[in-house]
């Protein structure tokens, strides 16, 4: 063992030795190769980027929006917006400017597909500018005094045009109108976009026959209540315009007003003509008083202090005639006001405004609602009776149908007719309700 360790030690002092008696390596060698090797450039690129991070918590301004809006607005300080190029001015007289832009809002449709239908058209020459507004089946057309460079045709929004010239000081009496590329200037306080002239509906032109009523507006007044609203039967949406007989008639299949009006030449042959229910609406809004021309496809009326048109509806219109009681076993008189003020209590304790007429010397009228109570409540009244007609008599209609009766056709004293319970009652001549299960 003594031997074994004799050589262990020895061979450990021969490898010490070896490695004293080794020559160093020459260090400019190493380095010579570390320089030519791809590496060194490496490690001196990736300490740029480092310096990069370094320094990114002084470039926040590139995130926030907030620092960069001062940054805009200095941009647009410093670089003044070119004016856009101004194709025409156009002056028009403010009261009735407005005027006109309140009658073409009854045309423009508040909720449309069709975002052209919501603007007027303003077409003009150097003296007289022209406003159209439609909704596709009613147009209306109105040509004021204006002063205007070079002609113009543009559409601008109605509800904010006419709110910015109604929004103008009162001492204001001329509306000023800069017409740019795609805008129009009111007075210098806004700027409105506008939409191409192009894309408005054309004001339709024909020629007819003239229907003289008196009193139109009035007259639709009376009829276009009844007229249904939005009814898969179309026809039933309008007023039926009958020359031949004389008569303004609207239904809506539950009610039936009638209102007459001098007939028309036999020899002139006006067919009988259905209105749109929204031409109707505002004629009668407006008070309109003048001839009807009657075309193949149009009818238009003086309006305004313009033109209305509207497209007619093609349909066969209910015989009305058969419908109106020509005779009625019982005649009824009674004060239109106090029968109106005993309505209005009656429909509230009522099912579907359904009320009970009784008649045997006084009017009793009663309502019942098994959920919320009861009504009954009795009216003086006259009453003249056919040969044979019964003592009393009991009929249900329609209390909101009988009242709008009543005010279309107003009476200081109401008549009406009743022939049985299940038949149309008559009330002051014009007005036909038909009668309800109680």
């Amino acid at each position: 063992m003594a031997s074994v360790s004799k050589d262990l030690s020895k061979g450990k002092d021969s490898k010490v030795e070896k490695k004293k008696n080794q020559k160093p390596t020459p260090i400019t060698a190493k380095k010579d190769t570390k320089a030519t090797t791809p590496p060194a450039p490496k490690k001196a690129e990736a300490k740029k980027p480092e310096a990069k991070t370094a320094q990114k918590p002084a470039a926040k301004k590139a995130d926030p929006k907030k620092d960069q809006k001062p940054k805009a607005a200095a941009k647009l300080a410093a670089k003044p917006a070119t004016k856009a190029p101004v194709l025409s001015t156009v002056k028009i007289d403010r009261k009735v400017f407005q005027e006109a832009l309140k009658v073409a809002l009854n045309f423009v449709e508040n909720k449309v597909t069709i975002p052209i239908l919501s603007h007027v058209r303003i077409t003009s020459t150097d003296k007289t500018a022209a406003i159209h507004a439609t909704e596709l089946s009613v147009f209306w057309r109105r040509s004021i005094p204006c002063e205007a460079k070079k002609p113009v045709d543009i559409c601008v929004p109605a509800k904010i045009l006419y709110d910015e010239v109604a929004a103008l000081q009162a001492d204001i009496a001329t509306v000023e109108l800069v017409v740019l590329a795609d805008a129009v200037t009111v007075n210098g306080r806004c700027r409105i976009h506008t939409q191409p002239a192009i894309d408005f509906p054309a004001f339709p032109r024909f020629s007819g026959t003239d229907v003289d009523i008196p009193e139109l507006g009035s007259k639709l007044k009376k009829v276009v209540v009844a007229a249904a609203d939005s009814d898969s039967r179309y026809t039933l949406n309008t007023v039926c315009v009958d020359s031949e007989a004389g008569f303004l008639v609207a239904t809506d299949g539950h009610r039936l007003h009638r209102e007459a009006f001098p007939k028309a030449d036999a020899k002139a042959k006006v067919p009988k003509v259905l209105i749109p229910k929204k031409m109707a609406e505002i004629a009668a809004k407006l008070k309109v008083a003048g001839r009807l021309t009657v075309g193949e496809e149009y009818a238009r009326m003086p309006l305004a202090g313009g033109t209305m048109t509207a497209r007619l509806v093609e349909g066969t219109y209910p015989d009305y005639d058969n419908i109106v009681p020509k005779k009625s076993k019982m005649v009824v008189k009674v004060s239109s006001a106090e029968l109106l003020a005993i309505l209005d209590g009656a429909v509230p304790l009522s099912r579907s405004s359904a009320v009970s007429l009784t008649i045997n010397g006084k009017l009793i009228v009663k309502s019942v609602n098994p959920d919320a109570g009861e009504y009954e409540y009795s009216v003086p009244c006259e009453t003249k009776k056919a040969e044979g007609s019964p003592r009393s008599i009991t009929f249900g209609i329609d209390a909101n149908y009988l009242t709008a009766a009543l005010k279309s056709f107003e009476q200081e004293t109401a008549e009406i007719w009743v022939d049985d319970p299940l038949k149309p009652t008559l009330i002051n001549g014009g007005a036909v309700v038909m009668p309800v299960r109680i």
